[in-house]
């Protein structure tokens, strides 16, 4: 009888399993650019999502999940790393900002129900949140993959709850352009990762490039997070897209940068180098770029 007794006890204080919901973001009402002193461009920050949402008791309980997916979005750039879903003082979900960076080609937002919730509830509301899109970047699989998400003009940025997919659509300018001929760099950090992204596209040559040298020096080069080739497919960013070569090159990767000589590239065909390194601990990272080039007798 009493080992029954703690039978029965223990049945009945096991708590309710939680359940993954979908269907709480219910529409996209507007995506802005808000920035000062950066072009509207895809990486630039911040660009601010303004999404509905509902939650009905009928349908949710306390402790249950959901999932926003954001296609194509490097990373969330609020100085916060959660938001509630709430109606004046009550909260009836927690929400918390998962960058996707080069781990994965998205990043999420993933939600609790919150303990206020009754079989009575029913509310809705507005959330906003700031982030910066990942049009490409490197050679590495994600920034590969997120290459070809847009280009210059009208695009479509696509949200996923579940099996509900919400859009919305928004303007970007164009990097490609000759006036960045020469060379291109972009640097950004991966807070997840603990880690800052160095992208250097070389220069262009109509008649291709004899010879030259190419590379970067920077403290805690990472050699197995390298990406160098060469290309003459970038997107309207500057962001090599998935179809790049190798080249014929010399040179030593080390922790303190990597540095090739190389000749004969082809007509049309630019270099271009990434790499991880960490945050640096003064706030302060130090890199040096080599972009020297030989194109027949004239050098850049």
């Amino acid at each position: 009888m009493i080992r029954l007794f703690w039978v029965l006890l223990w049945f009945c204080a096991s708590p309710i399993a939680a359940t993954q919901v979908t269907g709480i973001f219910t529409s996209f009402n507007d995506l802005t650019f808000q920035s000062s002193g950066y072009d509207q461009i895809p990486s630039s920050p911040s660009w601010y999502a303004t999404l509905g949402w509902t939650i009905n008791g009928a349908n949710v309980a306390a402790g249950d999940t959901f999932t926003l997916t954001l296609d194509c979005v490097l990373k969330f750039t609020d100085s916060a790393s959660t938001f509630n879903l709430a109606v004046g003082s009550t909260t009836y979900a927690t929400c918390t900002y998962s960058n996707g960076e080069l781990i994965v080609p998205y990043s999420t937002i993933n939600c609790v129900v919150s303990s206020s919730i009754t079989t009575s509830t029913s509310a809705s509301g507005t959330v906003s949140f700031p982030f910066t899109f990942n049009p490409g970047g490197g050679g590495s699989s994600v920034d590969l993959t997120d290459s070809t998400c847009f280009s210059a003009g009208t695009n479509t940025a696509s949200f996923h709850d579940g099996s509900n997919t919400l859009t919305h659509t928004f303007t970007v300018i164009s990097e490609n352009t000759s006036s960045n001929a020469k060379s291109y760099q972009l640097v950004r950090s991966m807070p997840s990762m603990k880690r800052t992204q160095i992208y250097h596209l070389g220069a262009t040559c109509n008649g291709g490039i004899v010879s030259g040298s190419f590379g970067m020096t920077v403290s805690g080069f990472d050699c197995n997070n390298m990406h160098v080739g060469i290309t003459n497919n970038l997107n309207d960013f500057l962001m090599v897209k998935p179809t790049y070569s190798s080249f014929s090159m010399t040179g030593t990767c080390s922790t303190s940068g990597y540095v090739v000589t190389f000749s004969n590239i082809p007509a049309g065909y630019r270099m271009f180098m990434d790499t991880l390194v960490p945050f640096p601990s003064n706030g302060y990272l130090g890199v040096t770029l080599t972009n020297t080039v030989w194109k027949f007798g004239v050098q850049w």
